[in-house]
């Protein structure tokens, strides 16, 4: 029969020595601390005494069940005392034993903690094995070197393998291994990327793009790459100003990957391609800046700029007084081609001064009656706008406006208006007077 054992086994064995015909039970014998798969059914046993060729005989206390006659062979010393295989073991169960140590403190012990922040398996090999399961695991162990393999969990990263030493001694007797299961992040897209073309003039557009796109949710882009290339979708556009080899690269990552990877596209080679540039104006006091793969100034009638690299190009109109300045305008100028940029100024057209007057409608009332005031504007620019203020808090902004007074007195009105082109002037419209009684108002004149 072979021995009962537990991942931790707590039945207390009893072992009968036998020395020629006197046998002597061994009851300070630690509950089964461990269990291991032995070949030659051996089982390794921790005692007081074992001379070679002594019999033994291991009896399990709880069942009463006594195992065969057992041969001490080649006892050995080490850190952990005194050691002896048993061989000859034969159990109809296999050839799993468990592993017993002596509570007696003759031999001295460690302990080992397991920790693992999920549910899962480990293995611990070294002077015993150890197999569980679970977050946590603590083991009475002798001493020496011990390493762990962790077992995997679907979904997560398997922590990697660890050795650790101890000696039952202070601080030194305690091993602690620590398992982080981190979840497992899909694996990059497999894809590739590249330029529409591998070889362009200056000013050109090339494409680079991410082949085949992917439509995975979740998933980003980040391009880098020469001259500034940057971008995040799957296809970028960039028109390169000079020439040379230019590459580009692009980072894909999924939502929530820990691994996100980054594809070189390769190379496309710019050529250096050149064009003509023509200025025009019909005012001599013209002038303007260009802006482009090339930067120009110039003024006057007509300049004409040559060996300008291709790209697009953007020239800017400088004012000239009493003229109108050009809308600035944009063209792109291909590989030995000419683009043309034309400045016409026009005069501006002469605008009377802006003149305002204003009146009301009668200068004599009484109280709670109504006065319309009216403004009358020409020159400026139109349209208008208008600001009344006065007495009795007269204030608007329309044109004409009417006000009732309320109490008796003089009463004056000012408007302010401006026109399209800025310009403003205030016009005082004079006074009405406002009496207690009723008054028989003559029109004027």
């Amino acid at each position: 029969m072979a021995i009962s054992c537990k991942k931790i086994f707590l039945a207390t064995l009893s072992l009968l020595v036998f020395f020629g015909t006197m046998a002597v039970v061994l009851e300070d014998v630690e509950a089964m601390i461990g269990c291991s798969t032995i070949n030659s059914s051996q089982i390794r046993i921790y005692k007081t005494a074992c001379a070679d060729s002594s019999n033994i005989v291991a009896r399990n206390v709880n069942t009463n069940q006594t195992s065969p006659t057992l041969t001490c062979v080649s006892p050995y010393w080490n850190n952990t005392g005194l050691t002896a295989l048993f061989n000859n073991y034969s159990s109809s169960e296999g050839r799993t034993f468990c592993i017993a140590s002596l509570l007696s403190g003759v031999y001295p012990s460690i302990n080992i903690k397991v920790n693992s922040n999920i549910s899962a398996s480990w293995r611990i090999t070294g002077p015993q094995n150890i197999y569980d399961s679970g977050v946590s695991g603590d083991y009475t162990m002798p001493p020496g070197t011990y390493t762990i393999i962790w077992g995997s969990v679907s979904g997560y990263n398997t922590p990697p393998s660890e050795t650790l030493t101890a000696t039952a001694s202070g601080s030194n007797a305690i091993i602690t291994f620590n398992g982080n299961y981190q979840p497992s992040s899909p694996p990059p897209p497999s894809v590739s990327c590249a330029p529409d073309k591998t070889v362009a003039n200056t000013g050109e557009i090339v494409r680079w793009s991410v082949i085949p796109p992917s439509s995975s949710p979740g998933i980003t882009y980040s391009w880098s790459g020469t001259d500034g290339l940057s971008g995040n979708t799957a296809s970028v556009d960039k028109i390169y100003f000079t020439s040379g080899a230019k590459s580009a690269s692009v980072n894909i990552a999924t939502l929530g990957s820990l691994r996100p990877a980054t594809y070189s596209c390769g190379n496309v080679n710019i050529a250096s391609s050149v064009g003509i540039v023509n200025v025009s104006s019909n005012n001599s006091f013209a002038s303007w800046t260009i802006t482009g793969p090339s930067n120009k100034t110039g003024s006057g009638y007509f300049d004409s700029y040559g060996n300008m690299s291709a790209g697009i190009y953007t020239i800017v109109w400088n004012s000239v007084s009493g003229y109108n300045t050009p809308i600035s305008e944009s063209k792109n100028l291909t590989d030995g081609e000419i683009i043309n940029f034309s400045g016409i100024y026009n005069p501006i057209a002469s605008v009377a001064p802006l003149s305002v007057s204003c009146s009301p409608s009668k200068t004599k009332i009484k109280i709670n009656e109504t006065v319309v005031w009216t403004a009358s504007v020409s020159g400026g620019i139109s349209p208008y706008s208008y600001s009344w203020f006065g007495s009795e808090s007269l204030s608007g902004t329309i044109n004409p406006i009417d006000k009732l007074y309320t109490t008796s007195g003089t009463k004056n009105a000012y408007v302010t208006v401006k026109d399209n082109d800025g310009q403003q002037l205030t016009s005082n419209c004079g006074t009405i007077s406002v009496s207690k009684s009723s008054i028989i108002e003559t029109p004027p004149r």
